[in-house]
């Protein structure tokens, strides 16, 4: 270890700066586990901005009341913002007046024109502590190349005689500036200055875009002041002063590209500090959800770059399964309570209508549940875009498990005096307003915390939680089942009665333990940004603020204390009285008459923006693409009827009812050498193999190639796989005297896995994708709605044309071939409308690269801006208006 002796402050000056604008290295702390990228700024100046600055002598200061004042002088004139009320205001001064008290205590910053012909503002700050001032450089590359000083903590602002509290927030167009203005207000030396790129704690992930680590050196060279800031986050800022003699080593290096070391000897009590001051060891939070990260910056005035920061840091997280498990749990309960209603409707109709042959009631609450849903998906589509995806987050689950106990609990009453078929379709359609609630608010979640990279395979992971509900429901029917047999055939409708109860009841259980998580999940940083923040900001003249309006009048502030004295800050202030002010050289700042446009005015929806964005500029045709393809898919699938009981025993090939003959909905057997037992078991095995194999495999695919193929390409060749499938069951069905079969469940099983990956999970991804976020709900809630449209005119008709007949004739095979041919049809046109309709949600692939090498997902941001791109009016609704 370097004795103290061997480090000089004079060999910064030597210390040369690569001149690629970020460079990144590594960082050793003594005695932590934690690394972390180390990005050392060069603002494209000359290198000899990096060597020390001293603060300018004593005898250069010009004493004033006895206050001693470094007057700095800017070209070009720097930029100062900062909030009142809710609105943001920005002026230019050339000229900073640095005032401070005998003993060197900084008192307040004076801002006037280059001449000081006018003294406009006064910035004053408090005597109980040095004010460390909040460095920031541009994060984006696309970004003008200023940079900023700012302060997080409440400051004492003065104009025309009346104080205020704000944040101010200085801006420069030069390095240099920025550094000169650090080193008057600080009375130090700024030895060097190094962002930290990729800062990590434990259990906490990554802290920021970047922090800014700086080390200053006293006039008097006894001390020096390590500050690390929290650069891009509003909590507190973390600095300490330390003496000189208990560094044992500070070596950054001769080169960007070695790493920074510095140390504390063990004869300081503050080793700790510092190493969590650097290195973030610890962390006094640990964050639940990663990617809620829009609070730690709504300190940031300008929020374009607000904007900028908290979707960077989004998108530099890791896959967060949090948000996946949290989604996923409704999904899950939405597949168990829609597929255990198909293994417990028949054993309702065994019940309540054991000689109900046309299975109308059945049909009907299977309408009334996927009504419901449909419903379901546009209200609450809607409800989200309005009022926010948090507050309708967990609302539509306590809708599920209610409605679902509700489900259970219905009876015929004492002696018939409640209609049982009744209260199941209205604790059904319930259940089906739930169901579809969670379909938009799912996937817009998900999609809006998610890193861009790891969206498209976390929006498959939620939406593989519904083939593992199906699965955990059939799973649930066959040990039901299984322990009802004990019951034995004693009293046959009470067992059954009990079954059904418990095969839909149970799906509550995880429900409940994810409601919780649900309430507690964050507002997406999205919504809060572009819909709750309106984007139509404008950064307005504030000269009617520190002067008067057009009129001549004067604009007064209402009067604001500082802190808990209030008297103490007036009279720091009792003899400066300050006149309007005269802006020269800032004639781009001119008023326009507008009104103040605040921070915080919330986006309201409008028919002239609908109108622009659909209409105008041709987006129309996007949510018709994932409307109708979604729409075209369910009616094939609901159409062909897999989930009957009757249907899945004959495709099994071992159905054995008469033709002659009508049976009831539950009745797979009339041999008599099955039991109504042996028959449920029957039914749910079916379902397991025929339903869910293919279901859970083809989702295992999507999410493993979910960032590996081009999603929109993806479902067009999914539609054309499904028509081929359905041709070549059509063609057998027609041609072959058979209706099942080993070979006839292989073809249904690769439907099912060509139909999950593909069409299925690409239609609820797409549909999330697409849409800006003001809409994005909404459109996610119609293009679902339509699905279920589609399932509930295909119910109808199958209702009155049994193309899913229990009929073993050939003829009855040869009409349902007819059918599947038609929907193969169907899949065609769907491949079609995806072709023409749909645009893609990721970039093109290069040329050359494998069939699994796709381009980078598109960001929702460049998504939202629709077929126009960049013409876009979202454009104009997002930038700026400087005046």
């Amino acid at each position: 270890m370097s004795s103290l002796n061997q480090f000089k402050f004079d060999d910064f000056a030597d210390w040369q700066m690569q001149q690629s604008p970020r460079h990144s290295v590594s960082t050793v702390s003594s005695g932590t586990e934690e690394g972390a990228g180390i990005s050392f700024w060069d603002p494209s100046l000359s290198p000899n901005l990096w060597t020390p600055r001293t603060t300018p002598p004593s005898s250069q200061l010009k004493p004033q009341r006895s206050e001693f004042t470094n007057t700095l002088l800017f070209n070009p004139p720097i930029a100062v913002s900062f909030t009142k009320g809710s609105s943001v205001f920005k002026l230019k001064y050339a000229r900073v007046d640095v005032r401070k008290d005998a003993a060197g205590s900084l008192r307040c910053l004076e801002l006037s024109d280059h001449d000081k012909l006018e003294t406009t503002l006064i910035h004053t700050f408090p005597n109980t502590r040095l004010p460390i001032p909040h460095l920031e450089r541009p994060y984006m590359p696309s970004q003008s190349s200023t940079f900023r000083v700012s302060f997080l903590e409440e400051q004492t602002v003065q104009t025309a005689g009346t104080l205020f509290q704000a944040k101010p927030d200085y801006t420069f167009e030069r390095w240099e500036d920025c550094i000169r203005m650090q080193e008057a207000i600080l009375s130090q030396t700024v030895l060097f200055v190094a962002g930290i790129a990729q800062a990590k704690s434990k259990g906490r992930g990554e802290e920021c875009i970047s922090q800014n680590l700086r080390v200053l050196k006293s006039k008097n060279s006894r001390q020096i002041v390590v500050f690390f800031a929290n650069s891009q986050r509003k909590e507190a800022k973390k600095y300490i002063s330390v003496p000189l003699d208990s560094i044992d080593q500070f070596d950054p290096g001769k080169k960007a590209s070695k790493p920074v070391i510095l140390k504390l000897g063990n004869n300081t009590d503050l080793t700790t500090t510092l190493k969590i001051s650097i290195s973030m060891a610890k962390g006094r939070v640990r964050r639940l959800y990663k990617t809620d990260r829009v609070w730690e910056f709504d300190h940031e005035q300008d929020r374009v770059v607000r904007a900028q920061q908290i979707y960077a840091t989004i998108d530099r997280q890791s896959f967060q399964w949090i948000v996946v498990l949290v989604a996923g749990v409704g999904f899950f309960l939405d597949g168990y309570t829609l597929f255990a209603s198909n293994i417990a409707l028949p054993m309702l109709s065994y019940v309540y209508w054991p000689d109900e042959t046309s299975g109308l009631k059945v049909t009907y609450i299977n309408i009334a549940t996927l009504a419901g849903t449909l419903f379901g998906q546009v209200f609450f589509g809607v409800l989200a875009d309005k009022h926010g995806r948090k507050k309708m987050y967990g609302v539509e689950l306590v809708l599920l498990i209610t409605a679902t106990l509700g489900v259970v609990m219905c009876s015929t009453g004492v002696d018939g005096s409640m209609n049982v078929f009744a209260w199941i379709t209205f604790w059904r359609v319930i259940v089906g307003i739930g169901v579809g609630a969670d379909y938009p608010l799912s996937a817009v979640i998900t999609a809006e915390l998610a890193p861009t990279k790891h969206r498209p395979r976390m929006m498959a992971s939620v939406f593989f939680m519904q083939p593992l509900g199906q699965i955990a429901g059939n799973i649930v029917s066959l040990i039901v089942v299984a322990v009802s047999q004990n019951q034995g055939e004693g009293n046959m409708r009470h067992t059954v009665d009990v079954m059904w109860r418990w095969v839909i009841g149970l799906g509550v259980v995880p429900g409940v333990l994810a409601v919780v998580f649900r309430f507690a999940i964050p507002e997406t940083p999205r919504f809060v940004l572009e819909v709750e923040d309106d984007p139509i900001k404008a950064e307005f003249d504030a000269t009617p603020l520190f002067g008067g309006d057009s009129d001549g009048n004067s604009i007064e502030l209402e009067s604001a204390t500082w802190g808990s004295t209030p008297s103490a800050a007036s009279n720091s202030f009792d003899e400066v009285i300050l006149p309007a002010p005269m802006m020269s050289d800032c004639g781009q700042w001119t008023s326009r008459g507008d009104p103040p446009v605040t921070l915080n005015s919330k986006w309201q929806l409008s028919r002239k923006d609908i109108t622009q964005y659909f209409w105008h500029e041709g987006n129309w045709r996007t949510i018709f693409g994932t409307a109708f393809t979604w729409l075209l898919l369910d009616f094939s699938f609901y159409g062909i009827g897999l989930s009957s009981p009757q249907f899945l025993s004959k495709t099994w090939g071992t159905l054995q009812l008469s033709s002659a003959t009508s049976y009831p909905l539950w009745e797979i057997d009339d041999t008599g050498k099955k039991n109504i037992y042996q028959q449920f078991m029957d039914t749910t095995v079916h379902a397991l193999v025929i339903l869910n194999t293919g279901s859970f495999l083809g989702m295992v695919i999507m999410i493993i190639f979910a960032n590996r193929v081009n999603r929109v390409t993806l479902q067009k060749v999914g539609f054309c796989v499904l028509a081929i499938i359905f041709v070549i069951l059509g063609s057998i069905f027609i041609s072959l005297p058979i209706s099942g079969g080993p070979g006839i469940i292989a073809m249904y099983i690769i439907a099912q896995t060509a139909f999950n990956f593909g069409p299925n999970a690409t239609t609820y991804m797409l549909s999330a994708e697409s849409f800006p976020t003001r809409f994005r709900s909404s459109c996610h809630g119609i293009s679902a709605g339509a699905g279920k449209l589609g399932s509930i005119l295909v119910q109808v008709f199958s209702a009155y044309y049994k193309f899913g007949s229990s009929s073993t004739s050939h003829h009855s095979s040869k009409r349902y071939g007819t059918i599947i041919i038609v929907f193969a049809a169907v899949m065609l046109i769907g491949a079609v409308i995806t072709h023409f309709m749909i645009p893609d949600v990721q970039e093109k692939r290069e040329v050359g690269s494998g069939w699994t090498t796709v381009g980078r997902n598109k960001t929702l941001e460049e998504l939202a801006l629709g077929r126009k791109g960049v013409r876009s009016q979202s454009i104009a609704r997002a930038r700026r208006v400087q005046r």
